[in-house]
């Protein structure tokens, strides 16, 4: 998060109009990054501000168009920005797409099928939010039980375990799971983690405006390709895409890496199954870019953070 003085800073270049500029001469396109809309992290509000601004000053175009001007290396004049949605959220069908749609802008929206079959949470907002849930003692009590390879890092405990649960190996990882639960049996959603953890259901997808919304697979269950032996890594890649196409009857093409993270495997399956995939990696996109590998820029909450953001990626 932003310093006081460098949101200052942020907030003065972009009234100038200086972030804003320097962006635009960059000459090279770009992919946003967003995960949840509509909660205290990313207000409707906010995310309608900002998309009105890139709108305005940028040319908002599907990840399959800013691909194929990748790949094909046709004269791009670097103000191009497609939209991404991860997780499949709730929230993405009820807060983004409305104003998407409204203002006809496109994006795309990586799904996890195996939990939209099941209503799960992702793993990951399951456990902070029964972690969250948990009196400070028994948070502290269950990272002292964990063992990590690595030294456990995060702004607050459970920060430091839920990043150290993304290191381990998937039955490794499912067995702290179970303890937390174990640990949390009391805890019950509320409506602030349905808002924020909620994931899609089919027929909401299914209402999706095919020719605004791109469908784009982020494996079955969103776990650390890495940690996952080959097979499972396989199942995760190849039949989440075969999932989506069956279900939805369309083209299943572009692909999230869960975290980010791969492998040279998991490049590999991407490779032979998908068109592109995208990362967490920052950065900005040439034309002859590998699109495989394809960076993006985590979106901003204010026009002011995202000018900056966007002009110094």
């Amino acid at each position: 998060m932003p310093s006081i003085l460098s949101r200052v800073v942020h907030q003065l270049a972009y009234a100038a109009g200086l972030s804003t500029r320097r962006a635009k001469r960059l000459g090279e396109m770009r992919i946003l990054m967003l995960h949840g809309v509509g909660d205290r992290h990313f207000e409707a509000e906010d995310f309608e501000r900002v998309l009105v601004y890139l709108e305005k000053h940028f040319e908002l175009v599907s990840l399959a168009e800013l691909v194929h001007r990748t790949v094909s290396r046709l004269r791009i004049h670097g103000r191009e920005i497609a939209i991404t949605f991860d997780d499949g959220l709730r929230n993405n069908a009820t807060v983004a797409y409305p104003l998407l749609r409204e203002m006809r802008v496109p994006a795309t929206f990586f799904l996890c099928p195996e939990l939209i079959n099941d209503g799960a949470w992702l793993w990951n907002h399951e456990a902070r939010a029964r972690l969250e849930f948990l009196e400070k003692t028994v948070v502290a009590r269950i990272r002292e039980s964990l063992e990590f390879d690595a030294p456990l890092r995060g702004e607050s405990e459970v920060d430091a375990i839920v990043a150290g649960m993304k290191t381990l190996g998937l039955p490794r990882r499912q067995e702290v799971e179970a303890s937390i639960r174990k640990e949390s049996r009391d805890f019950e959603p509320l409506p602030v983690h349905r808002r924020a953890c909620d994931v899609l259901s089919w027929d909401e997808i299914k209402r999706l405006d095919r020719k605004l919304i791109t469908i784009g697979s982020h494996t079955l269950t969103h776990p650390i390709l890495p940690t996952l032996d080959d097979a499972t890594k396989e199942r995760e890649i190849r039949d989440s895409k075969l999932w989506l196409e069956r279900v939805l009857g369309r083209e299943v093409e572009f692909f999230c890496y869960p975290n980010g993270e791969r492998d040279a495997r998991a490049r590999e399956l991407v490779a032979e199954t998908y068109r592109a995939a995208v990362t967490t990696v920052p950065g900005t996109i040439a034309v002859g870019a590998d699109v495989l590998n394809l960076p993006r820029i985590g979106a901003c909450n204010t026009r002011a953070e995202m000018a900056w953001r966007l002009a110094r990626p």
